[in-house]
């Protein structure tokens, strides 16, 4: 009898493993079906339906935000009164602007070849380094005092990460202010934003591939790395939060 009872144990508990192995075996069917279908799904930044991730490299000049943030920054230069011997070591002294060569090496610099944030900002750091003085005889061109020792010192700085995250700083408070001073309504202020974080994305990744492709970028890191992208989005979130509360 003991024997018997062994035996209808030992086949329960057979059973019992072979259904477990049996349910194993389907929910691992399952998860490797739902990985698949994840694995062929765009995913995009949602703005009320499905986007489109851009294909083709944004132009700066033609893309909104990218336009927004070329001014902000040209009229934060200008209001600041930024010394010349700081642009200077952001993008580097003046000199042949038709010089392809000497350009790529200037934006290297400091920010990232290709990226959409950084592309108009070297470019308003390069028109106001050219800026010609105001012809009211007063042998000014620009109207601040220049920026605080803290900041100026940081940018001043030989060392890249050190100057990169001195160069935010004010990049952050100029984007800011010009947000800020936007007429737009609040379904626009999202449509930016969103439009903000999708540059900023393309920006972190140019700066990752060229960490792995250009010398000039192999000590960068992709957290500080692009000052232009951290200054924008950080601005770009610091102003949705205000509009939450």
């Amino acid at each position: 009898m003991r024997y018997v009872t062994a035996s209808f144990v030992v086949i329960g508990l057979c059973s019992f493993c072979w259904l477990g192995v049996m349910s194993l075996g389907v929910f691992a069917q399952e998860v490797s079906q739902q990985q698949n279908e994840f694995n062929v799904e765009t995913v995009a930044p949602e703005l009320g339906g499905d986007q489109e991730v851009d294909a083709e490299p944004v132009d700066w000049k033609q893309d909104e935000v990218c336009r927004m943030v070329f001014f902000a920054v040209l009229e934060g230069l200008y209001s600041d009164g930024v010394a010349d011997d700081v642009v200077s070591s952001i993008i580097g002294p003046k000199g042949d602007l038709d010089d392809e060569a000497s350009m790529q090496q200037r934006m290297k610099r400091s920010f990232v070849m290709d990226c959409p944030l950084c592309q108009p900002t070297f470019e308003a750091f390069l028109a106001y380094q050219n800026r010609p003085r105001f012809n009211d005889g007063s042998g000014a061109n620009n109207f601040g005092e220049g920026l605080d020792e803290a900041t100026r010192a940081g940018m001043l700085s030989e060392d890249t990460r050190t100057r990169l995250e001195a160069l935010k700083s004010p990049v952050r408070k100029w984007i800011s202010k010009k947000m800020e001073s936007m007429d737009i309504n609040d379904e626009q202020i999202a449509e930016r934003s969103v439009q903000m974080r999708s540059r900023f994305d393309e920006g972190k990744a140019q700066l990752i591939e060229l960490m792995q492709e250009d010398k000039n970028y192999e000590s960068w890191s992709p957290y500080w790395g692009c000052a232009a992208c951290n200054a924008a989005h950080e601005a770009d979130m610091q102003l949705m939060q205000l509009k939450k509360k």
